[in-house]
Protein backbone atom coordinates (compact mmCIF):
# COMPACT_ATOMS: atom_id res chain seq x y z
CA UNK A 1 0.00 0.00 0.00
CA UNK A 2 1.40 3.39 -0.93
CA UNK A 3 1.32 6.61 1.04
CA UNK A 4 -0.97 8.27 -1.51
CA UNK A 5 -3.42 5.34 -1.58
CA UNK A 6 -3.79 5.65 2.20
CA UNK A 7 -4.93 9.24 1.73
CA UNK A 8 -1.77 11.01 2.83
CA UNK A 9 -0.31 13.91 0.85
CA UNK A 10 2.69 14.75 3.06
CA UNK A 11 5.67 12.79 4.36
CA UNK A 12 7.91 13.95 7.20
CA UNK A 13 11.48 12.69 7.13
CA UNK A 14 14.57 13.01 9.24
CA UNK A 15 17.99 14.00 7.96
CA UNK A 16 20.82 13.61 10.43
CA UNK A 17 22.76 16.87 10.30
CA UNK A 18 26.05 14.97 10.59
CA UNK A 19 25.31 13.53 7.16
CA UNK A 20 24.88 16.97 5.60
CA UNK A 21 27.74 18.65 7.49
CA UNK A 22 30.50 16.03 7.71
CA UNK A 23 32.99 18.66 8.94
CA UNK A 24 32.13 21.83 10.80
CA UNK A 25 31.29 24.50 8.25
CA UNK A 26 31.39 22.11 5.28
CA UNK A 27 27.90 21.46 3.86
CA UNK A 28 27.64 18.75 1.22
CA UNK A 29 24.75 17.35 -0.80
CA UNK A 30 26.96 15.38 -3.19
CA UNK A 31 27.25 11.61 -3.72
CA UNK A 32 25.37 9.56 -1.16
CA UNK A 33 24.27 12.82 0.51
CA UNK A 34 22.29 13.84 -2.59
CA UNK A 35 18.62 14.12 -1.59
CA UNK A 36 17.43 15.25 -5.04
CA UNK A 37 16.34 11.75 -6.20
CA UNK A 38 14.18 11.48 -3.06
CA UNK A 39 12.68 14.92 -3.73
CA UNK A 40 12.03 13.98 -7.37
CA UNK A 41 10.29 10.73 -6.38
CA UNK A 42 8.07 12.57 -3.91
CA UNK A 43 7.16 15.17 -6.52
CA UNK A 44 6.36 12.47 -9.06
CA UNK A 45 4.09 10.77 -6.49
CA UNK A 46 2.39 14.09 -5.73
CA UNK A 47 3.64 14.24 -2.15
CA UNK A 48 4.77 17.18 -0.07
CA UNK A 49 7.84 16.74 2.12
CA UNK A 50 8.68 18.08 5.55
CA UNK A 51 12.41 17.88 6.25
CA UNK A 52 13.40 17.52 9.88
CA UNK A 53 17.15 18.08 10.07
CA UNK A 54 18.86 17.66 13.39
CA UNK A 55 21.15 15.62 15.58
CA UNK A 56 18.54 13.41 17.25
CA UNK A 57 16.54 11.20 14.91
CA UNK A 58 15.50 8.16 16.95
CA UNK A 59 12.99 9.61 19.42
CA UNK A 60 9.78 9.08 17.45
CA UNK A 61 10.93 5.61 16.40
CA UNK A 62 11.00 4.60 20.05
CA UNK A 63 7.52 6.06 20.55
CA UNK A 64 6.23 4.27 17.45
CA UNK A 65 7.56 0.92 18.68
CA UNK A 66 5.96 1.54 22.08
CA UNK A 67 2.58 2.35 20.50
CA UNK A 68 2.58 -0.80 18.39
Amino acid sequence: MTTRSMGFNTVSFYVHWGLIEPKRGEISFEGFRDLQPFFDAAQKAGLYLIARPGWVIACSRAIFIYLR
